[in-house]
């Protein structure tokens, strides 16, 4: 009986060992999600007589690596399609922020829903390194 037990237990062990599936870890790398900007941050409001103010706020990794940022800036009537603001403007940047940074302001001749969009081109020395296209901001008056 004793001789059995162990025949039996030896069995199991050897099918236990025949079933052992040995994983293997995926090399997997943890990347930002953009290529030179840390993270970038946008404000847009309206007014009750129709005043529309934005900041655009660009922080960079590395400023030796991103040397330029441009911002085309449209804001839209929701409802008619009509644009209102249409702009490429030039984010200079702030040593004292470390980041590039712009505001502006149109005054909107009429009452509506407005959609505030934004595309920034980032540059490095001349060369364009990445698009970024914001989502678009809802407002009204």
């Amino acid at each position: 009986m004793r001789r059995l037990l162990v025949v039996l237990l030896v069995m199991v062990i050897a099918f236990a060992s025949i079933s052992t599936a040995y994983g293997q870890v995926p090399d997997m790398q943890i990347t930002p999600f953009f290529v030179s900007v840390s993270r970038y941050v946008n404000s847009f409001d309206i007014d009750e007589s129709g005043n529309a103010a934005f900041t655009l706020k660009v922080k960079p990794f590395n400023t030796e690596q991103l040397t330029e940022v441009k911002a085309i800036v449209k804001i839209v009537n929701a409802t008619t399609g009509v644009i209102s603001y249409n702009r490429t403007l030039n984010l200079p940047y702030s040593e004292l922020y470390a980041q590039y940074k712009v505001s502006d302001s149109c005054i909107l001749n009429r009452p509506g829903i407005y959609e505030f969009q934004v595309t920034y081109k980032c540059y490095g020395n001349g060369v364009l390194l990445e698009t970024i296209t914001a989502n678009p901001q809802l407002d009204s008056f």
